[in-house]
Parts: C-alpha cells; sequence; structure tokens
C-alpha cells in the first residue's frame, strides 16, 4: 500500500511514472499534463520529510544562465554533467530541477 507523500499524490490523481526505479526521487504525472517530482531528504532530516522538485527537457546550463541573470540567489549545477540544478526559492528553501533523461551527460 502506498504511504505518506506518494499516497498523497496518488490521492490527488497523480500517475507515478518511474515505480522502481529511485525511492528517493520520483516522478509524477497530472492528468492535465506536467509533471511534479518528490524528492526524500537525506539523513539528518526530520523522517519522512520530502521537498518537490521539477524535471526539465530544457538544458540545464541554460536554465541556469536565465536564472542567475534574474538574480535568483544560490544557482548552482551539480557538476560538469549538468544533472541536477539547484536554486533558492523567494522562501529561502532550496529548489531542485533535474534534467529530462534525453538532456543528461555521461
Amino acid at each position: 500500500m502506498t504511504t505518506g507523500p506518494d499516497r498523497l499524490l496518488s490521492v490527488a490523481g497523480l500517475v507515478r511514472l518511474d515505480e522502481g526505479v529511485d525511492d528517493r526521487w520520483t516522478v509524477w504525472s497530472a492528468a492535465g499534463g506536467g509533471l511534479v517530482a518528490r524528492q526524500q531528504l537525506g539523513t539528518g532530516t526530520t523522517p519522512g520529510a520530502v521537498t518537490l522538485g521539477f524535471r526539465t527537457h530544457e538544458p540545464l546550463t541554460e536554465l541556469a544562465r536565465r536564472l542567475t541573470a534574474a538574480g535568483c540567489p544560490g544557482v548552482a549545477l551539480s557538476d560538469e554533467s549538468a544533472f541536477m540544478l539547484t536554486v533558492i526559492d523567494p522562501d529561502g528553501e532550496g529548489v531542485s530541477v533535474q534534467a529530462a533523461m534525453e538532456n543528461r551527460r555521461s
């Protein structure tokens, strides 16, 4: 049985797209279009704590340039593979943006 945040997303009508791939990062599809990602936070955080994230088809290097030019704080790419981008939202919380599978560098 689905529990916690996954149950909430399921009851809200979203459908998990990547069943069984990685329980730390799950991607959900909304019936009207769009994706929502749920990321489990690491050790040292409140048990069961999660954050929402995004997955984009846009190259993360381009998104990083645009966010930086707009004055968004804390814009950082995970590494030279440009697999993950983080940025600080207006509430001071970190937001993760993951590259779509076809845009990931090896």
